[in-house]
């Protein structure tokens, strides 16, 4: 072999054993991510105590058919519905909506075992567009998809008014009758943030309501949510809820 070809020959060689080792170290870096997201089991619902007993209050009284979380993350909370509506309406079934090709991956894992879950992969805008769904049905929602430079939440709720009697529990929602300390999402003026500001010209339809509970009472990360009602028997078991309270856009 001549001296520029075996040199040719070599650099070549050395070019792709460089790339087949960039490719390896990411494959083991993502295995391992993996791996260490499908093991991690924190507790359901940001581990607040209070806001995971006023979701038992309304499952068991309301029985949702269906039950609509958008954004799974690392499937506790879903789990957590699963097991939930499989004691208060064994026929229902939840479906969770994620966007991350890593965090649904993780989820398909950690609810492989649950008959009542689907698992869908793709954005909540795609999954309401397509999804084929009983609006009839009473519904429970749990919109959790805000995270990157886009909040869905607009126009989850713009499909969430076509259905029926509904509950819709928004998590890192700004608390307006808080003094407690809850945390929300806040991503500026561009983008907005989780308020009564960035949804009231959607909110005909529905009935408002916030925890009476506070931050330090609820635990865990302390997360603010709110609370909406959509027909008479949703706003009924709200409304019967001790732990909540009914708020007037307006009042102070």
């Amino acid at each position: 072999m001549k001296s520029t070809n075996k040199n040719t020959y070599v650099g070549q060689l050395a070019n792709q054993s460089r790339k087949i080792w960039v490719f390896l170290k990411y494959f083991n870096s993502v295995r391992l991510e993996y791996l260490q997201l499908v093991f991690i089991d924190d507790e359901p619902l940001n581990g607040q105590k209070k806001r995971t007993q006023v979701i038992r209050e309304i499952f068991g009284a309301f029985k949702p058919s269906l039950v609509i979380e958008t954004g799974t993350f690392l499937a506790n909370t879903t789990r957590y519905f699963a097991e939930l509506l499989s004691v208060v309406n064994p026929a229902g079934k939840v479906t969770t909506v994620e966007l991350n090709d890593l965090f649904h991956n993780v989820s398909v894992g950690k609810l492989s075992k649950y008959d009542n879950v689907e698992c869908v992969h793709a954005s909540s805008n795609a999954f309401f567009g397509s999804a084929k769904l009983d609006r009839r049905a009473h519904t429970v929602f749990y919109l959790d998809a805000h995270w990157n430079d886009y909040l869905p939440l607009r126009d989850e709720l713009k499909e969430i008014v076509s259905f029926g009697e509904s509950i819709v529990i928004i998590d890192d929602f700004k608390v307006e009758t808080d003094v407690s300390g809850f945390g929300y999402d806040d991503y500026g003026n561009v983008i907005g943030r989780l308020d009564l500001d960035h949804i009231s010209d959607l909110l005909d339809e529905f009935r408002i309501f916030f925890p009476t509970y506070s931050a330090e009472e609820d635990g865990g990360n302390r997360r603010g949510v709110v609370f909406l009602s959509k027909g008479d028997a949703a706003f009924q078991v709200l409304k019967r809820c001790s732990e909540l309270s009914e708020f007037t856009q307006g009042a102070t």
